[in-house]
C-alpha cells in the first residue's frame, strides 16, 4: 500500500512539474540606458534606468542582466493584456548583456540590453521649466519642455503631467516633434519619454475640437525626430493617436490607444506610421500597445472605410508589429498596409497580435514587394473580423476578411515580386457581412493577384473555423478561379465550419479543431488530442514560440497555440486599464 502511495504521489509531483511552463521575455520598453546617474532614490539609492520586461510565466521569477544580480525589482509580475510585464532598476554594477527571468518553470530566453551613457530626467507637476534641471528633486513642468531639451541617449521619466492641450505650433497636435528644427536621437542613443512607474499619464485628446492628433511628426528634411521611444503612455487623439511621418527608428511600447471621435472623412489610423514619395519610413518596433475603439463614437455607416485602427501608409521598412491589441475598429480595416503611390514595402513583420471586431479586414495587406525583404503574418489571433459592426462605411467599398492579401503594384512600379508567408494564425468567424458589395469580398482569407503575376502566397499550419451565414456560408479562401488561385500553395492547415478544405492547399484537416470556447474567444487547444495539435507541417517557418510563449515543438500544431496542460491566460484579454503596477521593491542579492 505504501509503494501504491508513493508511486501516486511520485505521479502526482511529475504532473505538477509539467505544468509550470518555462517562463519566456517577449520585448522591454528599453533596451539601451545608463546604469547610474538616477537621482530618484525611491527604489534603491544609486543606480539607472527603469526597464519594463514583457513576457510570460513569470511567476515568482528571479532577474539577471549579463549574468549578474545587479537589478532591483520595483514591480512584480503584473497582467497585460494576455501576458505580463514588470518593472527593474538597472544598479550601477549593470553591464551591457542579456536581461534573463528564472523561475520555478525553468529559465527563459535572453532579451539584449546595451548599458550606455545618458542622462535619466524628470517631469513632474511640482516642476519648474524655468529653473529645474530635470532631476528628481528639481524636475521640469511639461513634457514640452523635456521634448526640447534633452540630448541623444536621455531618458526621462513622467510622473504626474499630462500633455492633452494644443502646444501651439499650428499643427493641430498636443505634442508636435521636430517643430523648431532637429529632434534627433540615434541608432545607438535614442530619446525616449516612459511613464513612471505607477503613473498614468496622458498625450493627445480625444476631444475632436482639441488636438486631431496627439503626437505627430513633421518629418522633413529641417525637422525631423529620429529614434524616439514612447512606452506605457495612455494615447489619445481624434484622428491619430501618433503620426510618425516620414520617422526613422521610433519605438512605442505599452502604450494605450484610442481614438473614438475621429472625423467621419478622415484618411488616416489612430496610430498612423506614414512615409511619403521622397522616402520611405523604417525600423519602427510596435509592441505590447492595445489599440481600440476607433471611430467607435460615430454614427452607424458615417465613417468613411478610408479609416483604420493601424495605418501602415506608404513605403515602409523594417517594421516589427508584435503582441498588441487591435479591436473594435468603426469604417475601414483594424490594420492596412498601402502603398499610394511609388514602390511597395517590405521587410514587414506582423505577429502574436489579438485583432477582433473589425468593421471590414483584420489585416490586409497589399502594394508591398516580398522580394527586398520578408513579408509575413503569423501566431495572430483573429476573430469577428469583416462584420461592418457598427455600421458599413459610407461608399460602400471594401473587403471583409481575417486576413487579405494583394499582390497589387502601384502604376509605375514595375519588377516586384516573391513571396508572401502567411502561417500559424489562429481565424475564426470572420467576414460575417451579410451583404456585401460583391461575391468576391466576404470570407476568411482573400488573395487578389491584382496587376502583377509575380508574387504569390505561401500559407501553413492555420486554422480557419468559420460559422455559417447566408447560403452555404462564408467561404473559407476568396480568389478568382482563374488565375489567383493558383498563387496560393500550402500544407497543414485546418479549416473546419464550411464544408471541405479549398483545393489549393494540401494535407489539408478538416474536422473540429476543439477551441477551449471560441464563442468566449478562448481559442486554446482543449485537449492534448486535438485535431491541430502536433499536425502542422515542418517545411515552412515555424515560430520559436506560440502566442502565448510556448515553446513550439516539431512538428508544430495548427493555428497560434500549442496545446498544454499548464495554467495559461486567456486566448484573448479585455482591453486593459492604463493602470500600471502595485509597487513592491526587492532587492536581488
Amino acid at each position: 500500500m505504501k509503494s501504491l502511495l508513493l508511486l501516486i504521489a511520485c505521479l502526482l509531483l511529475v504532473v505538477s512539474a509539467s505544468a509550470v511552463n518555462a517562463p519566456v521575455l517577449f520585448f522591454s520598453d528599453l533596451i539601451s540606458g545608463p546604469a547610474s546617474g538616477n537621482s530618484d532614490t525611491t527604489y534603491s539609492a544609486t543606480g539607472g534606468v527603469y526597464v519594463t520586461l514583457y513576457g510570460n510565466f513569470l511567476t515568482s521569477p528571479t532577474v539577471t542582466l549579463n549574468g549578474a544580480s545587479c537589478l532591483t525589482t520595483v514591480s512584480a509580475p503584473a497582467t497585460w493584456m494576455w501576458y505580463q510585464r514588470m518593472i527593474v532598476k538597472l544598479g550601477t554594477t549593470c553591464t551591457t548583456g542579456n536581461f534573463v527571468i528564472t523561475t520555478s518553470g525553468g529559465t527563459s530566453n535572453g532579451l539584449a540590453f546595451t548599458v550606455r551613457s545618458g542622462n535619466v530626467l524628470y517631469v513632474k507637476s511640482t516642476g519648474n521649466d524655468s529653473t529645474g534641471t530635470g532631476s528628481f528633486s528639481a524636475p521640469w513642468l511639461t513634457l514640452l519642455k523635456a521634448r526640447d531639451t534633452i540630448a541623444a541617449g536621455d531618458v526621462v521619466y513622467d510622473i504626474d503631467v499630462s500633455q492633452t492641450a494644443d502646444d501651439g505650433n499650428g499643427f493641430g497636435t498636443c505634442m508636435l516633434m521636430g517643430a523648431g528644427g532637429h529632434l534627433d536621437g540615434t541608432a545607438a542613443n535614442p530619446k525616449a519619454m516612459v511613464a513612471y512607474p505607477g503613473a498614468s499619464v496622458t498625450i493627445g485628446n480625444a476631444t475632436p475640437s482639441i488636438c486631431p492628433t496627439g503626437i505627430r511628426t513633421r518629418g522633413d528634411s529641417t525637422h525631423s525626430a529620429l529614434y524616439w521611444t514612447f512606452a506605457e503612455f495612455n494615447l489619445r487623439g481624434r484622428d491619430s493617436a501618433v503620426d510618425t511621418f516620414n520617422e526613422v527608428g521610433w519605438r512605442l511600447v505599452g502604450n494605450d490607444f484610442t481614438c473614438p471621435n475621429t472625423d467621419t472623412g478622415a484618411q488616416a489610423g489612430c496610430l498612423d506610421p506614414a512615409g511619403d514619395t521622397t522616402g520611405d519610413s523604417r525600423a519602427h518596433r510596435f509592441f505590447g500597445n492595445n489599440i481600440h475603439n476607433a471611430a467607435t463614437n460615430n454614427a452607424p455607416g458615417a465613417q468613411t472605410g478610408l479609416y483604420h485602427g493601424v495605418y501602415v501608409s506608404e513605403k515602409q521598412h523594417d517594421i516589427d508589429f508584435g503582441w498588441n491589441t487591435v479591436a473594435f475598429v468603426n469604417g475601414g480595416r483594424c490594420i492596412q498596409v498601402n502603398v499610394n503611390v511609388g514602390p511597395g514595402s517590405y521587410d514587414l513583420h506582423i505577429h502574436d497580435n489579438v485583432i477582433h471586431d473589425c468593421a471590414e479586414d483584420g489585416i490586409v495587406m497589399t502594394t508591398t514587394d516580398p522580394s527586398k525583404g520578408t513579408v509575413e503574418i503569423y501566431n495572430n489571433v483573429i476573430y469577428t473580423a469583416g462584420t461592418t459592426s457598427p455600421g458599413a462605411p459610407v461608399g460602400g467599398g471594401g473587403a471583409w476578411n481575417c486576413i487579405n492579401v494583394q499582390g497589387w503594384s502601384q502604376t509605375g512600379v514595375t519588377g516586384e515580386a516573391g513571396t508572401y508567408q502567411v502561417y500559424n494564425n489562429t481565424m475564426y468567424a470572420c467576414g460575417t457581412n451579410p451583404s456585401p458589395n460583391s461575391t468576391q469580398s466576404s470570407g476568411a482569407f482573400a488573395w487578389q493577384r491584382g496587376n502583377t503575376t509575380t508574387k504569390n502566397v505561401n500559407y501553413n499550419n492555420n486554422i480557419i473555423y468559420q460559422t455559417t451565414g447566408p447560403g452555404s456560408g462564408f467561404p473559407y479562401f476568396l480568389c478568382n478561379a482563374s488565375p489567383d488561385c493558383g498563387d496560393i500553395s500550402g500544407t497543414k492547415n485546418l479549416f473546419f465550419g464550411n464544408g471541405t478544405p479549398p483545393t489549393q492547399v494540401t494535407s489539408s484537416v478538416n474536422s473540429d479543431p476543439g477551441f477551449v470556447n471560441a464563442v468566449g474567444a478562448n481559442f486554446h487547444l482543449s485537449a492534448v488530442g486535438s485535431s491541430a495539435n502536433g499536425a502542422g507541417t515542418t517545411s515552412a517557418p515555424i515560430p520559436t514560440y506560440d502566442y502565448d510563449g510556448l515553446t513550439r515543438p516539431s512538428p508544430p500544431a495548427i493555428g497560434a497555440f500549442e496545446f498544454s496542460s499548464g495554467s495559461l491566460p486567456p486566448a484573448s484579454a479585455p482591453a486593459p486599464s492604463k493602470v500600471m503596477f502595485a509597487l513592491r521593491i526587492t532587492e536581488n542579492k
